[in-house]
């Protein structure tokens, strides 16, 4: 017999029963910390697509203003 066998066998007081009632627990556990870190993980995803579809939108906008600002200054020298 090895000297682990006491150990995995338990000694005085040692209940059989506690295992088989604690995994489950640890599992449900592990499995709440998961779905947490998933949703977590998901809306920084979300807001980082919204933060860069608004980027986009705002460099379209900042592109068409130059444009027309360009269009509107060779209207006016045209004029003179």
């Amino acid at each position: 017999m090895s000297r682990f066998a006491v150990v995995l066998g338990g000694g005085p007081g040692h209940r059989r029963d506690v295992w088989p009632r604690i995994l489950p627990g640890m599992g449900r556990l592990l499995l709440r910390i998961a779905a947490g870190v998933a949703a977590v993980i998901a809306v920084f995803w979300v807001l980082s697509m919204i933060v860069g579809l608004l980027v986009w939108l705002v460099m379209i906008a900042l592109l068409v203003g130059v444009v027309f600002l360009g269009i509107r200054m060779l209207r006016v020298d045209s004029r003179r």
